[in-house]
């Protein structure tokens, strides 16, 4: 059992549950220019979805790289200064 913002996340064996409550939560969005016509669709759902489970906007930092090879290290920094509670690439 984890526990983040005071929300219980139970990891067992066969899945992982979580609250949907995102208020207070700092993401970092590092999604690939490559492929746009398909990554800004992926990047507009990932911008309702944080928001409409309460994940304000300026708690939103977006990062845009040229392709999938830049991805994981941008993601990799984002991880490693802490200063977001989770990653998204897109």
């Amino acid at each position: 059992m984890l526990e983040h913002n005071n929300d219980k996340l139970d990891i067992s064996r066969d899945h992982l549950t979580g609250s949907r409550h995102g208020h207070g939560i700092k993401v970092a969005v590092v999604v690939a220019e490559f492929n746009s016509n398909i990554t800004n669709g992926l990047l507009d759902g990932c911008l309702k979805g944080l928001d409409a489970n309460g994940v304000l906007s300026s708690n939103v930092i977006l990062a845009t790289v040229p392709g999938a090879v830049e991805l994981s290290s941008t993601a990799a920094k984002f991880a490693s200064i802490n200063k977001v509670d989770a990653v998204i690439c897109l």
